[in-house]
């Protein structure tokens, strides 16, 4: 029980090793993984397109900036069935967005997570094989002499 505690408390740290860093539109590259708020306006135009009740934060990919508008690739609606996300092209005007932002990734985060499952593997490696071997005698089928019995415990969550 306690263990489930753990990780529960360490979940929130697991969220992912990726960060969005706030920036300037007219420096985001075409190809580049996004983060974009968008007017409430322009967000309603959306919805219906890209098959969502809340288009105000997109996800996607710059494909194309001009002086007036965003070309962007978000995920509209997952193919049903299959498991397929499918893709749609949408156009921004430079008005209609707030605010954008760059997905980095975090290498603190990242290698902290690294870090905490090489010491959960070592505890679950721990748990399973600490105690003392138990040494049992002959038992009364033949066989004879010692043998070594390694007890291993498997810790239930």
């Amino acid at each position: 029980m306690r263990f489930r505690c753990v990780w529960l408390l360490l979940f929130p740290l697991l969220a992912g090793c990726y960060r969005y860093t706030a920036v300037e539109p007219a420096a985001v590259q075409p190809g580049t993984s996004i983060r974009a708020r968008v007017a409430a306006t322009d967000a309603e135009r959306l919805e219906p397109l890209i098959g969502t009740t809340d288009a105000r934060l997109l996800y996607g990919v710059l494909l194309e900036s001009d002086s007036d508008a965003f070309l962007v690739q978000v995920p509209s609606v997952l193919r049903p069935g299959t498991g397929q996300t499918l893709s749609q092209r949408v156009s921004l005007p430079r008005t209609s967005v707030l605010e954008m932002e760059l997905r980095r990734l975090d290498r603190t985060r990242t290698w902290g997570l690294v870090a905490l499952g090489l010491v959960a593997g070592a505890f679950v490696t721990y748990q399973a094989f600490r105690g003392e071997p138990e040494i049992t005698g002959p038992d009364n089928g033949g066989g004879g002499g010692s043998e070594a019995r390694i007890p291993v415990r498997i810790p239930r969550w």
